[in-house]
């Protein structure tokens, strides 16, 4: 299946200067310029889409992190607690910033529509992808500017 892929510049918007703060690291940044960043929205609860996910995103981190391609784990919703959030994200060592949204002001923000949720912002500030599918290992490569 195909994963579509967006094209919309946030260079000089606000979502550009973006940080949240994280559970453990004091703060992060949305955009990192030339990186390439998936922000993944997930919830404890999501159950098994959330956790087939993190698999996937797991291998794909230990593939492309040296390319320059990073992964926020965004929790959202008011029904669990940083704690939870903290111990189900935990399990999957993704070794990503944790980054709590129990209000739902980011996912709202970043447009995200179901769970799990990924907006891939690429090394320029341009928004590559908005879906709920993990991005291919081509479209990644693609993202950093290399050929699959």
């Amino acid at each position: 299946m195909s994963v579509p892929s967006v094209t919309e510049s946030i260079a000089g918007s606000p979502l550009a200067t973006k940080r949240f703060e994280t559970l453990r690291s004091g703060s992060v940044a949305a955009f990192k310029p030339g990186t390439v960043t998936d922000i993944i929205f997930v919830a404890h609860w999501c159950g098994s889409p959330c956790e087939k996910e993190m698999g996937e995103v797991r291998r794909i981190l230990g593939k492309h992190r040296r390319a320059g391609f990073r992964v926020i784990l965004v929790g959202v919703s008011d029904r669990q607690s940083k704690e939870q959030f903290e111990k189900w994200a935990s399990r999957f060592r993704l070794g990503a910033p944790l980054v709590h949204d129990a209000s739902g002001a980011i996912e709202k923000e970043f447009g995200a529509e179901l769970l799990p949720w990924h907006v891939v912002i690429g090394p320029r500030g341009d928004l590559l992808y908005k879906g709920a599918e993990v991005p291919s290992d081509a479209q990644i490569q693609r993202f950093l500017g290399r050929r699959p």
